[in-house]
């Protein structure tokens, strides 16, 4: 940033500069890592936030110290972007010093003989030592509440690279087969078999062994029925002679072997690669048997790998052929791991991917699903009872890859692999008829999943399919913390972290010295800072009336006074209803306590919003500091509602408080058959206020909720039905109910007057959307709270119970109740 930078001159543009600032701290301390120790110390990221220091300095003298938090704000930032990738850099390292330490036991073992008993024991044993403090660190980031998400974000970026580089994932099973291929290769086991199903990776773990342990490709050769020794002893052969071209002169070629040979005296070690060994003649198996005192001693493996199931070629091998040989059987990838590889697979650079929460849960699980279960079929094989099972065609885990890859999130990723799924089926068969079973059989599979691709089954699929199309008809976005949440298959249990096991064991500790009391430390904060600042909020909006007996309050719908509840009162009902109350602040992100005077209309909520929308008109922004528009206040009748310019559009069906029912258990499309609650019958159950819990933030747009404890906030995209039954049936929000139009008005209003102008529903924005009131239904609609950006209005209206929208969502809370 130049000396002479241009000083932001509204929050918006501040807003801007940071975001700029944050891009090139991203991408800057990458380039830092590169560059360390070929520059100076200085590195680019550095720079940056020391110009990011100017900036603060420049911002606080012209907005008096509103942004003084700017600097910690970023740092923060930049600290949890850093994270996974210093994890990933950790990760390899320990790799990296496991590999050394393998190869130096398998150096150890080949001088065995030249060292005396104890030497070589105190050698093994501290090098086995050494692997398991390596084992034991994994396991400990792997598991710590301070390091377990971290690490599950570097895990899957490290598939990803693993995928990039080498076509190879080492998921947790495949570090087990891949430890056995490593001890057998450190313990000098001069020939090794690997067999299995095709494409279990059975060739990626040899070529994965050898640019790990050798530095180098293995020496490869592939098995044919019709193969000859020479290949492996070499032959001669005839050529023109350089001296006089005329005249033949005899040369001998290099087998397999001498190939091996030469690569064991460059490096002191070499494998060769026999792919398909079983399908070799037993000439060629033959030759290697007396070779192995001469491989033991030159450091060479071989590493056999085929299919050596009964029906596809283990009855020709003897055991005579294969005596010397140590067995391994590689299965198939666990479902769950192939997901996790699969996920990785779609991920950006930066670690997103273009598809939204929603369908990585459910599309990229069914596929995984149905994959599993192809393979399964043909690791079966033919069944004796005639019953339909894979003869030929599989889809193998490195197929299932490609029909994901090229994934740009231009389309759905339903879209795309029902795509590629139907240019695979529909490839021309051969004329074996087993090969369109095959086909069929696949396609089937995936159709009863809900694919759209070729099937038998048709019209029993048909709705499936239909509604997957609408389900996942959108493109979406996930990034790396979410993807780092994510676990369809349930494999990984909720870990504390450090800040929550903090917290745990200090209510524990609290609760053990103060045995009588009711509300616990954190609950006492929210209390304490929420009813003082009810108080003010009802004051400062003119919510609050002097009343006959001298007291504040409000006089209700039924012409009855009602005082503002007093600390005492609120604490009651709180304590009435703590076994919800302590559940909910353990889900909740910020919790908050409103107090509502439910017992006035809501125009009358609606002028308190209007006063204080024009109290802070010069000073209304969003969470993200942006500033927000307002016009001006103009007075409104009940009966031109909607034609008046105002600070607060108002549905004119409002000023009618008798068409609005509260707690609607189904909204009815014939809202004259709906039941429900009058606000007469309110006032008798609640009185004239109603005290809520709810999460203190806007309600999140789709697939950006993030789950806390079982219960995550609704997103938006879903309509009013859908939320209601969400909540209704839903073990996370058990205990929630949906909050009337009052209290998310008088929300509005709190967080306006708490926050100096903050604006909440701001269906404009891009973090924050309008909300559905599921607690009332009036005129067979559903009231929806919001600020319009366009229109400059805050906003009282409705929308249909069965309209969804990606703008729209809905709120669940605690309403206490008078036990």
């Amino acid at each position: 940033m130049p000396e002479s930078f241009g000083i932001p001159q509204s929050p918006h543009e501040l807003n801007r500069e940071r975001v700029k600032l944050r891009n090139q701290i991203r991408y800057g301390w990458e380039v830092g890592e590169i560059m360390k120790g070929i520059v100076d110390e200085e590195t680019l990221d550095d720079s940056i936030v020391g110009n990011l220091d100017k900036l603060n300095q420049e911002v606080y003298l012209k907005y008096q110290g509103n942004w003084s938090k700017l600097r910690r704000q970023i740092e923060t930032e930049r600290k949890d972007e850093k994270a996974p990738w210093e994890m990933l850099t950790k990760l390899s390292k320990l790799d990296q010093a496991r590999d050394s330490l393998i190869t130096k036991k398998y150096e150890l073992l080949v001088e065995k003989g030249n060292l005396d008993g104890p030497e070589f024991e105190e050698g093994m044993k501290a090098i086995n030592k050494a692997l398991n403090k390596i084992i034991s660190i994994k396991s400990s980031l792997e598991t710590s509440g301070e390091t377990a998400t971290t690490y599950r974000k570097a895990e899957l970026l490290h598939y990803q690279k693993e995928l990039n580089e080498n076509h190879f994932a080492n998921t947790e099973s495949r570090e087990s087969d891949y430890e056995w291929l490593v001890s057998k290769y450190a313990e000098g086991s001069p020939m090794i078999i690997l067999h299995g199903p095709p494409g279990t990776g059975k060739t990626e773990y040899v070529r994965h062994l050898c640019r790990r342990f050798l530095g180098d490709d293995p020496i490869e050769m592939v098995g044919k029925p019709d193969m000859r020794t020479s290949e492996l002893e070499g032959s001669t052969g005839l050529r023109p002679s350089k001296e006089n071209p005329n005249t033949p002169e005899t040369f001998h070629m290099d087998g397999k072997y001498a190939e091996a040979l030469k690569q064991s005296e460059r490096l002191g070690k070499s494998v060769i690669h026999f792919d398909e060994f079983d399908l070799t003649t037993p000439e060629v198996r033959m030759w290697l048997k007396p070779k192995v005192r001469e491989m033991k001693e030159k450091g060479i493996c071989l590493v056999a790998t085929g299919n050596l199931t009964e029906s596809s070629g283990r009855k020709r091998l003897d055991p005579a052929e294969t005596r010397e040989y140590d067995f391994k059987k590689i299965n198939y990838m666990p479902k769950e791991e192939f997901y996790d590889v699969a996920l990785a697979s779609l991920m950006t650079k930066s670690g997103d991917v273009k598809a939204s929460k929603v369908e990585l849960e459910e599309t990229l699980k069914n596929y995984v699903e149905v994959v599993s279960e192809i393979q399964q079929a043909f690791a079966d094989g033919a069944r004796e009872d005639g019953s339909r099972a894979l003869y030929g065609y599989v889809i193998d885990t490195g197929i299932a890859l490609k029909i994901l890859q090229g994934f740009q999130g231009n389309t759905s990723l339903y879209e795309h692999i029902s795509k590629r799924l139907r240019e695979r089926l529909t490839e021309s068969p051969s004329n074996n008829p087993k090969d369109k079973q095959d086909l069929e059989f696949i396609g089937d599979k995936f159709a009863s999943y809900g694919f759209d691709v070729p099937t038998t089954l048709k019209a029993k699929v048909a709705d499936g399919i239909e509604s997957n199309k609408k389900r996942y008809s959108k493109p979406g976005h996930t990034n790396l913390d979410i993807l780092a949440q994510i676990d369809p298959f349930d494999q990984r249990e909720k870990i504390e972290t450090d800040e929550e096991s903090r917290r745990r064991e200090a209510l524990e500790e609290w609760k053990k010295n103060n045995p009588e009391a009711i509300f616990f430390p954190e609950l006492q904060i929210i209390f304490e800072r929420d009813y003082g600042l009810q108080e003010r909020v009802h004051r400062d909006s003119g919510l609050l009336q002097r009343l006959k007996d001298g007291s504040e309050g409000i006089k209700a719908t039924n012409n009855t006074e009602y005082t503002f509840p007093t600390s005492e009162q609120v604490q009651k009902l709180i304590e009435a209803n703590m076994e919800i109350v302590a559940k909910k602040m353990e889900q909740y992100n910020n919790p908050k306590i409103i107090i509502t005077p439910i017992g006035l209309t809501k125009l009358q909520i609606v002028e308190a919003w209007k006063r204080t929308i024009n109290d802070l008109k010069d000073k209304l922004h969003n969470r993200d500091d942006s500033p927000v528009e307002t016009l001006a206040v103009y007075g409104m009748t009940k009966d031109k509602l909607e034609n008046q310019t105002s600070p607060v559009w108002t549905w004119k069906e409002f000023a009618d408080e008798a068409k609005t029912l509260y707690d609607v258990e189904v909204f009815n499309d014939d809202p004259k058959v709906s039941k429900g609650k009058t606000k007469e019958q309110l006032l008798g159950e609640f009185g004239g206020y109603s005290v809520i819990l709810m999460e203190d933030q806007d309600a999140p747009r789709e697939n950006t909720a993030v789950e806390n404890n079982g219960r995550k906030s609704p997103e938006a995209n879903l309509n009013a039905n859908q939320y209601l039954e969400l909540i209704q049936t839903h073990l996370g929000y058990e205990g929630e109910v949906g909050n009337y139009p009052e209290e998310e008005m008088l929300y509005a209003i709190t967080k306006m007057i708490e926050e100096d102008g903050l604006v909440t529903n701001n269906y404009y924005h891009p973090k924050s959307t309008s909300v559905y009131c599921l607690g009332a239904y009036t005129a067979g609609y559903v009231p929806v709270v919001c600020w319009n950006a366009d229109d400059r209005q805050a906003s009282l209206g409705g929308g249909v119970p069965s309209g969804s929208c990606r703008d729209r969502g809905a709120r669940a809370s605690v309403r206490m109740k008078n036990l």
